[in-house]
């Protein structure tokens, strides 16, 4: 997808809302795929076809995705609060390149 979605607390818990990895070709092929968006839907009736071929990106690799140093823990908080934590950040990566390119503009 070359669209965002967020991670928020309930995150994992549901297929709708949220980024997902589809791990089937076959079932990658059946979907409708938004040109401008590259995001795909899967329609609530078809939900069971899916459910088992689907992968939710863990904490770690969400941390990746915004930028986070990887030697950033959350090991005080729950999986659910990291999630919840992450998906209310920013990234870190656009972050630095917009005060690199405000720094620049002067």
């Amino acid at each position: 997808s070359r669209r965002c979605a967020t991670f928020t607390a309930g995150y994992a818990s549901t297929v709708f809302g949220g980024s997902v990895l589809l791990t089937n070709e076959d079932l990658a092929r059946e979907l409708d795929v938004d040109a401008n968006s590259g995001t795909a839907r899967i329609r609530e009736r078809d939900v069971e076809r899916f459910v088992g071929h689907l992968r939710w990106f863990d904490v770690e690799e969400i941390k990746r995705i915004h930028g986070v140093r990887e030697s950033f823990s959350f090991e005080v908080a729950t999986k659910k609060k990291s999630l919840f934590l992450l998906g209310n950040s920013v990234s870190v990566d656009v972050v630095r390149e917009l005060l690199s390119y405000l720094v620049r503009a002067g």
